[in-house]
């Protein structure tokens, strides 16, 4: 029973690392394409080097942020209003969906959308924060210049 327990343990901290490598990378390559847009590598003006890597580092870094609180929100049930009222309109013209078996009311709704759900988005707003806060740390570097 315990070894069973330190297994799952075992597999969800691979799978948590996973994620938050996947993130970091997705991140990671926007910046150094940001650093290329930027045209980093011919820069020689130290304060220049510093502000374009507070740059890149603060575009991955609010995408990621943005994209787990859209993540949260929308776990959450936010959007959930607005998605059964389009099923229930296109249930009402379509002659084909009126006799499925759709839920009627919104709470039925909600818990069949919500059964099988969990969250988890917390590694996109960790790896975010972490590309903002250096970010900051190269804007504040690149300001004491």
């Amino acid at each position: 029973m315990i070894w069973h327990r330190l297994e799952m343990n075992e597999s969800l901290r691979k799978s948590n690392k996973a994620k938050y490598i996947a993130a970091f990378l997705v991140g990671f390559a926007a910046m150094v394409g940001i650093l290329a847009i930027r045209d980093f590598f011919g820069l020689t003006d130290r304060a220049q080097i510093f502000a374009a890597l507070c740059d890149a580092c603060f575009v991955p870094g609010i995408m990621l942020v943005c994209v787990g609180a859209l993540l949260f929100v929308a776990s959450d049930g936010l959007f959930d209003m607005m998605s059964f009222g389009i099923h229930k309109a296109v249930r009402r013209t379509r002659r084909k969906y009126r006799q499925d078996s759709a839920p009627t009311t919104f709470y039925d709704y909600r818990t069949m959308k919500h059964e099988g759900r969990k969250g988890g988005f917390g590694f996109l707003l960790i790896t975010g924060g972490v590309f903002m806060a250096a970010a900051v740390v190269f804007l504040l570097i690149s300001e004491g210049m």
